[in-house]
C-alpha cells in the first residue's frame, strides 16, 4: 500500500509544478492541438522525475549546480519540443516554476527528498524581495535574473533554515491573508 501512495503522490505533486507553471503562463504556441499538449505534459512529467532523481542521487548538490540544471533543462526542453512552445521556448522562468515547485511538493510530502535549496519564485514570492519589483517569473529568460533573484531571496530568507522554509512562511501567510492558495 505505501508504494501506490508514494506513487499518488509524486503524481500529484507532478501535477501541480506543471499547473503551478502553466498558470498565468502562455507556454503553448497557438495552433498547438489537444494531443500535443498531453504530449507535452507527459514529456514534462517524465523529464521533471529524471531531474529529481539526478538531484536526489548527486554526493553534492549546489547552486552552481541548481543553476545548470535549470539552464540545461530550459535549452533541451526547447531544443526537442520548439514548435510546440509559445515563442518556441521555455524559459528559463518557467523552468525554474517547473522544477523547484516539484522538488518542493516532493520534498513536503516525501521524508527522504532534500530540502530544496532554492523555491519556487512565482509572483507571491517575487513581490516580497527587495530589489526585485516589476520583475515577473514569467518573463524571466536570463539564467542571470534567475541568479539575481536566488541572491536576493537568500538575503531576505535570513534566520530562516532555508530559502524553502523562508517561502513555505511567506505562502502561509499569504494563504491566511487571502484565503486562496495558489502555486
Amino acid at each position: 500500500m505505501q508504494k501506490i501512495k508514494s506513487k499518488f503522490l509524486k503524481n500529484v505533486a507532478l501535477n501541480i509544478a506543471i499547473n503551478g507553471a502553466f498558470q498565468r503562463n502562455r507556454i503553448y504556441s497557438e495552433d498547438v492541438k489537444g494531443l500535443d499538449r498531453k504530449l507535452l505534459r507527459k514529456e514534462l512529467r517524465l523529464e521533471l522525475d529524471k531531474i529529481l532523481i539526478a538531484i536526489k542521487s548527486a554526493k553534492t548538490y549546489n547552486d552552481e549546480n541548481h543553476f545548470q540544471t535549470i539552464d540545461k533543462f530550459s535549452k533541451d526542453f526547447t531544443q526537442l519540443h520548439k514548435k510546440l512552445l509559445n515563442n518556441k521556448k521555455l524559459n528559463i522562468g518557467t523552468s525554474q516554476k517547473l522544477i523547484n515547485l516539484y522538488w518542493k511538493m516532493q520534498w513536503l510530502f516525501d521524508k527522504k527528498t532534500p530540502t530544496p535549496i532554492h523555491c519556487p519564485f512565482d509572483n507571491i514570492i517575487i513581490k516580497q524581495i527587495k530589489g526585485l519589483k516589476g520583475m515577473r517569473w514569467t518573463k524571466i529568460a536570463k539564467l542571470s535574473d534567475y541568479k539575481k533573484m536566488v541572491q536576493l531571496a537568500r538575503k531576505q530568507s535570513e534566520g530562516y533554515e532555508s530559502i524553502a522554509a523562508w517561502e513555505l512562511d511567506i505562502y502561509n501567510k499569504d494563504i491566511h491573508e487571502s484565503g486562496e492558495v495558489s502555486f
